[in-house]
């Protein structure tokens, strides 16, 4: 479950190289927040995102969501913007997430990171 502070959340996925490149999300990615593991599944078209998450709590597996969201790719400030539209399962109290996403440097490997919220946005959003 997620409480209204925000979360970082790295997901460990190695990018290929003309992947990172060309500045495309597309994909799974999976990682940990906190107390859950989160799988983001993006497509992107242009500037456009679109997708669905599915998260569930570490020490209870049977409290999941799945929720479909839309986005964006801002190339100047290189973020991914990313916004929860409605959930496809909400097994407990759930809430919402909003996500920025970015590429990130950890151990000498390429990852996505990012931010989760679920309460107020940054003026940016």
């Amino acid at each position: 479950m997620l409480s209204p502070l925000r979360y970082m959340l790295f997901c460990c996925c190695l990018l290929i190289g003309n992947f990172l490149n060309a500045q495309k999300i597309t994909g799974t990615w999976e990682g940990y927040m906190n107390e859950e593991f989160i799988q983001i599944n993006i497509e992107q078209k242009g500037n456009e995102l679109c997708g669905y998450t599915y998260d569930y709590e570490l020490r209870n597996r049977a409290s999941h969501c799945r929720a479909t969201f839309s986005g964006r790719y801002d190339p100047e400030e290189e973020l991914f913007f990313i916004s929860g539209n409605s959930f496809m399962e909400n097994s407990g109290s759930h809430v919402s997430m909003r996500i920025i996403l970015w590429y990130a440097k950890h151990d000498g490997r390429t990852i996505l990171a990012g931010q989760v919220y679920t309460g107020g946005m940054p003026a940016y959003f």
